[in-house]
């Protein structure tokens, strides 16, 4: 069984951090291309200087992210905190902390804005080579010259990915007879490395990186400088990691090289998720990132592509699933994270326990059962607080909602998958050690990473592959008992089949609590006569008091109910403001608020109730759900 990463840092606490201050970058106007290209050269290249030296402790921190990244120094140094008493050394300028470590470097490597592919290649091979990536450009010539003369030994090595007159290293004769050609560069660039690079053994076959290449660059100001995931990098790079940027759509060709054939990256996609796959001893692929919708991918203007980006999520998660990987869903716009490979050293607990209050006794004390042990007949709510399946997502955010003065005042179910610990343990650790007993954790999408589960059974889109729910529940299982979650909060089936007995199945191994289905299941229902599982019942957004009639538009007159509904990104005071206005529309006093284990206990006591004697397996209404619920496949989308 895999084991969650234990993150201590090495006795490395007598050397100081070094603090690298890059916050003026946000005052840069990134409609001027020339401040465009400073802001990426810059960022790219102390990304990558982060990873190299942070691999075997906390050495380099980044000053990016306005107020997260201070608020997270200045809870290290809090009395008896992680880094209490450490010294700091504070640098303005990247070419004075690249001295400080340049024992750790090798050299560099040199890329140019096309082909788009090169960054992400740069960045590939500083983490395999130790080498700083640098963009050739005319704007970026003054941090080159200071960084030169500051160490200029660092350019007795030099790698060169694309020669002046715009070939890329990988299109010469001699290194395309390392790999299987195409007509696109940019899907010759990840063939490339990984025959050069992966297939060798110099990069990680546990982790990947899935972020935008300097296609940025031809739209930098439509998001802020954070979603050009730059920072994003260093954690990648520490761990020697391909990042990659490629379409999962098989009926279309890519914007950023329109001239190529249709489904040609998803062809490159699914290659190198096999490679990892077949080199990986056992386990799951993390891939970190998120489809670039706002420039790629999606048919948001100028992205290319006739497809959503909700659904160029989904089909990105319904590949990366097929192969055994889940996502670390870094999405516009809280995209951006810097210090991951500082923070994956910050010691975690061996254990976060939680309370629950889940039996007939604690149901009956709080008024939820009837002298004969059944659910009264109300509309059982809770409030899922998503969507939290990305380490940046949560890094950016707990800080304002742990603030927030309404926590602790209401029951909240937050949705934080504990995979976020290998990029972003100091927020895992500050939720659990700041919660209140109204503060109940369960896992998001869809659990210990963001996968569509149905694509883990046999038969698999490359027939060749064995059954994967095994991998999946021995991934799962110790995060789960870390964090003492039984709870998965969200199953987002997406573009796969419903999950079915297979599923239910697997989820009973690990989420005997329970588990929430997007939209392929029953109300709810019991698996096993253990394993409650209901459906989402719908988003809510908005004004509090408009949310407040998206719920009661759900709540019947009578009869017991047992009802869901996820916000994105809200306050504990935006779900106090909806529970207030929900008190003034529900005249007939139907509505209960609840944790997310009382509801769950609510749950499978109606069903044991309901069931009979000689019942067991998937206790439901109608024949209809029972034979859905058995076809756990369905044949895939007939575009791949």
């Amino acid at each position: 069984m895999t084991q969650p990463p234990t993150h201590m840092d090495p006795p490395h606490t007598s050397q100081p951090v070094v603090v690298l201050d890059l916050q003026w970058l946000q005052d840069l106007d990134l409609r001027d291309p020339h401040s465009a290209r400073q802001a990426w050269s810059l960022l790219h290249t102390a990304a990558a200087l982060q990873g190299i030296v942070n691999r075997d402790g906390s050495h380099l921190f980044i000053r990016f992210l306005p107020g997260v990244d201070d608020f997270w120094w200045s809870t290290f140094h809090e009395p008896g905190a992680w880094l209490d008493g450490r010294k700091t050394i504070r640098l303005d300028w990247l070419e004075d902390a690249i001295s400080l470590f340049v024992d750790q470097l090798r050299g560099v490597v040199t890329y140019r804005e096309e082909p788009y592919a090169a960054s992400n290649v740069a960045s590939t091979i500083a983490g395999a080579e130790d080498r700083l990536p640098l963009l050739i450009a005319e704007a970026t010539k003054p941090l080159i010259g200071r960084i030169k003369k500051a160490e200029p030994s660092l350019f007795d090595d030099v790698l060169d990915l694309v020669d002046r007159n715009g070939t890329a290293h990988w299109e010469t004769p001699d290194e395309q007879r390392h790999y299987q050609a195409t007509s696109s560069t940019k899907n010759n660039a990840y063939r490339w490395l990984a025959s050069r690079y992966l297939a060798p053994g110099k990069l990680s076959a546990q982790k990947l990186g899935y972020y935008i290449d300097s296609y940025w660059l031809t739209r930098p100001h439509i998001q802020p400088l954070q979603n050009c995931t730059l920072t994003n990098h260093d954690y990648l790079i520490s761990h020697r990691s391909m990042i990659i940027d490629l379409n999962a759509w098989n009926d279309e060709s890519a914007v950023d090289e329109p001239d190529q054939p249709a489904g040609l990256d998803l062809q490159t996609l699914q290659a190198l998720l096999r490679q990892l796959h077949d080199q990986r001893d056992s386990g799951m692929l993390h891939v970190a990132g998120f489809t670039p919708w706002a420039w790629k991918y999606s048919d948001n203007p100028g992205a290319g592509s006739a497809h959503h980006g909700v659904e160029s999520e989904w089909e990105l998660i319904r590949i990366l699933s097929a192969y055994n990987a889940y996502l670390d869903a870094d999405a516009i716009s809280l995209a951006g994270m810097s210090n991951a490979s500082f923070y994956q050293h910050f010691p975690l607990n061996q254990r976060y326990p939680q309370p629950r209050a889940t039996s007939d006794e604690e149901l009956r004390a709080r008024g939820f059962l009837d002298d004969d042990g059944r659910p009264l007949d109300r509309a059982y709510i809770q409030f899922y607080m998503g969507d939290y399946d990305a380490a940046a997502w949560l890094n950016q955010e707990l800080p304002r909602l742990f603030s927030d003065p309404a926590r602790g005042t209401l029951d909240l179910s937050w949705a934080f998958n504990p995979n976020l610990d290998q990029r972003a343990p100091h927020a895992m650790h500050y939720a659990r050690v700041h919660a209140t007993p109204h503060d109940h954790f369960v896992t998001g999408d869809s659990g210990a990473g963001y996968v569509s589960p149905a694509m883990f059974e046999s038969p698999r889109l490359d027939p060749s592959l064995a059954d994967g729910y095994e991998t999946w529940i021995e991934h799962s299982l110790p995060f789960y008992e870390r964090y003492d979650l039984d709870i998965t909060g969200f199953i987002i089936e997406g573009r796969a089949p419903a999950i079915g007995d297979r599923g239910l199945e697997a989820y009973a191994r690990f989420s005997s609590g329970g588990i929430i289905c997007h939209r392929h299941m029953p109300e709810h229902g019991l698996y096993g006569d253990e394993m409650p599982y209901a459906r989402m019942t719908a988003d809510i957004d908005g004004p509090p008091a408009d949310a407040a009639k998206q719920i009661m538009e759900h709540v019947d007159s009578e009869g017991t109910q047992f009802l869901t509904f996820r916000s994105v990104l809200k306050s504990p005071t935006w779900v106090a403001d909806v529970i207030s206005a929900l008190r003034d529309l529900d005249n007939n006093r139907r509505l209960t608020f609840m944790s997310p284990s009382a509801f769950m206990a609510l749950i499978r006591r109606q069903h044991r109730q309901a069931a009979k004697p000689e019942q067991s397996g998937v206790i439901i209404r109608s024949e209809q759900t029972q034979a859905m619920l058995k076809a756990s496949r369905v044949p895939p989308p007939s575009h791949v």
